[in-house]
């Protein structure tokens, strides 16, 4: 789900609900900054495995291939 705000360089990317169990493998064209507000994800890279919770800030580098579960 994504929504436009009002400054065209803000955007909420995917908001999640606690009841839904999500995972998806994400590869991007650009970096991308990600900020966990509340819950906890987990994030499955090509050599890494991490778990973030409320207040993580993670950077997804450009081409490299990420599985995403909530």
């Amino acid at each position: 789900m994504e929504k436009r705000l009002g400054n065209p360089s803000s955007e909420i990317v995917l908001s999640c609900s606690s009841e839904k169990y999500l995972r998806n493998e994400v590869r991007l064209d650009d970096h991308c900054f990600v900020r966990i507000i509340s819950g906890e994800v987990k994030v499955v890279g090509a050599d890494v495995s991490n778990v973030f919770g409320p207040g993580d800030t993670l950077l997804f580098p450009r081409r490299q291939l990420w599985t995403v579960i909530q």
